[in-house]
């Protein structure tokens, strides 16, 4: 049996079944995909929190990913569900970080860790921008007491 751990302080979660296209010749989940994964993980968490993509880039605001970093424990094979626990730990001025924990949801199953920073920008410039207040707001609400702040007092 592979690592399992409690997912404590991650009150997110979403479903993704592993299909064909996810894997290569041997059955398992190819490395790259992973990296799907965690972007379903973290775009399905904003649209819980009220942020769609279409309506952040309406109001003018985007976010690329300057750094992700994928821990590899164990392989998914194909058929299987994969449980993607999201959480937003931190967040700047303009910048934020994600952390995930990839399970088999049948075993509990750690599959992967990750982490993944990303950065507000304009969306016509994509010059860095401050996270809207309205945002840093629903990230707080959701995510409480776990969520560190680093340089607001600045602002």
């Amino acid at each position: 049996m592979g690592e399992t751990r409690n997912v404590e302080g991650y009150k997110f979660a979403f479903k993704q079944r592993v299909r064909y296209q996810h894997v290569d010749v041997q059955g398992i989940v190819y490395h790259a995909r992973y990296i799907d994964f965690l972007e379903g993980g973290r775009m399905e968490y904003f649209r819980n929190i009220g942020i769609t993509s279409k309506n952040m880039i309406e109001k003018g605001y985007d976010f690329v990913n300057v750094e992700i970093h994928c821990y590899y424990k164990k392989p998914a094979h194909l058929d299987e569900v994969i449980l993607i626990n999201t959480k937003l730990s931190w967040i700047r001025n303009s910048s934020f970080c994600f952390e995930y924990v990839l399970q088999e949801q049948e075993s509990g199953n750690i599959l992967v860790t990750a982490n993944s920073l990303h950065v507000m920008v304009d969306s016509h410039t994509y010059r860095a921008r401050r996270i809207p207040d309205q945002y840093r707001e629903l990230f707080r609400q959701f995510e409480g007491d776990t969520l560190t702040e680093y340089g607001l007092e600045a602002l």
